[in-house]
């Protein structure tokens, strides 16, 4: 039997029961061999099986008979199976099946201000709920463009017009003593 080009293909030299045989000959010989090497290499007996069977079948098909029980290139196969199972597991995610879907978080309820005069009010409406609190008007700007709108450090400072470390201070002083004035309420 020749392939398409001529060559002999690797059936044509003995029959499937000849292969066989010659399988679990070698499979006998290195099968606990390549469950070690495996084992050792992943540190998993499950997946260590499974590349063990993996190379056995990869020997079947692709090996010429008088190759099945040649240990170096046996070892180098195994060393092909491994890399190549290493790289499918580092790139090919999975999704584990759930049988209940996790529960989503609803649509939040607080609703961003439509208006200038809303976001004051609403400004307005949380420093009071601090009524101990003393700070500068300033503080409290950097502390709300910081908390609320979600500006950096240096936003904060470029738009108050101070350094970078005021604003530091600042907002740590906010947070103290917001701090303890929530403590001082309870």
């Amino acid at each position: 039997m020749r392939s398409k080009k001529g060559t002999p293909t690797v059936m044509s030299e003995q029959t499937s029961e000849a292969r066989i045989q010659a399988l679990e000959k070698a499979i006998d010989k290195y099968g606990s061999f390549f469950l070690a090497f495996f084992t050792l290499r992943t540190r998993d007996a499950d997946w260590s099986r499974d590349l063990a069977q993996t190379l056995w079948l990869e020997v079947y098909d692709k090996f010429s008979l008088f190759r099945f029980e040649s240990k170096g290139l046996l070892i180098a196969k195994a060393c092909q199976v491994l890399r190549d199972a290493m790289r499918h597991k580092r790139t090919r995610g999975f999704v584990t099946y759930v049988a209940e879907y996790p529960e989503v978080a609803g649509p939040t309820t607080n609703r961003e201000p439509s208006s200038r005069d809303e976001e004051e009010r609403l400004k307005a409406g949380f420093w009071e709920a601090f009524p101990g609190v003393d700070l500068t008007d300033l503080q409290k700007e950097a502390f709300w463009l910081n908390a609320r709108d979600g500006y950096t450090l240096a936003e904060v400072s470029s738009r108050l017009g101070v350094p970078v470390a005021t604003v530091h201070d600042w907002l740590a002083k906010v947070k103290k003593e917001c701090m303890d004035s929530y403590k001082n309420e309870s």
